[in-house]
């Protein structure tokens, strides 16, 4: 893992836990491929495919072992993910702090994509099944009011937001399969295990820009927050 033997072997154990952390992270809400910004259209929207050939869209992480799900699913419910992202920017301050940098959270970095709470909102909310995504759709059609059955005029479709051919978007969507831990009968000690479940935490990672779509849908989200089963601000 290491090119070359580090001064300290405590800074050998923080940089494990340092890539520990960031794989942990990449898996609940970022992606893997080309196409890596979007959940999988074959399992989350199936009917895209329907009609013509069309090229395959998003990524699924799943995990192969018991051991796996009860060690790195470490997001179980909607309100575990803010104390989640706050876990693994502490983990990467500690590591920087050995290496002799102190970070300022008044200067945040100049990247598009800088986890700093001025550049970037994560949404959630818990879908039912693989059919329950709501996000997705949003992806290729005007986004709407599914309590009330509303569809608004706006739309981020090929936007700033969600990018189009040559533009990468500034919207990222997941998936997360929903992981319970549950009591062992076998188990003396009373030890949970993992059990997958056909729920998925439905997230929404923003870094908006000025523009008008951008704008617009934030507004449209904000607006859904006081109703069931709609997406809630995270973080």
């Amino acid at each position: 893992m290491l090119a070359k033997k580090l001064p300290h072997p405590e800074h050998e154990e923080a940089l494990k836990k340092l890539i520990c952390a960031l794989t942990r992270f990449a898996m609940v809400l970022g992606g893997f491929g080309k196409s890596w910004r979007r959940a999988d259209h074959r399992l989350f929207y199936e009917e895209y495919y329907e009609n013509e050939y069309k090229s395959l869209i998003g990524c699924h992480w799943q995990w192969l072992t018991e051991r796996s799900l009860a060690l790195d699913v470490q997001v179980r419910k909607l309100d575990q993910l803010g104390g989640f992202i706050d876990k693994v920017q502490q983990t990467a301050i500690e590591w920087m702090q050995l290496q002799g940098i102190t970070p300022n959270p008044a200067q945040k970095a100049p990247w598009r994509e800088a986890w700093h709470h001025d550049t970037v909102q994560v949404w959630g909310r818990e879908a039912d099944s693989t059919e329950d995504s709501q996000a997705i759709f949003w992806l290729h059609q005007p986004y709407q009011d599914e309590i009330r059955g509303i569809q608004p005029s706006g739309s981020i479709y090929r936007s700033s937001l969600t990018g189009q051919m040559g533009q990468i978007g500034r919207l990222w969507h997941r998936m997360y399969p929903v992981v319970k831990l549950v009591r062992n009968p076998q188990d003396p000690n009373g030890k949970p295990i993992p059990r997958t479940t056909p729920k998925y935490l439905e997230f929404l990672t923003l870094f908006p820009d000025n523009s008008t779509e951008s704008r617009q849908f934030l507004q449209f989200l904000n607006s859904q927050q006081n109703h069931p089963n709609s997406f809630q601000r995270l973080w």
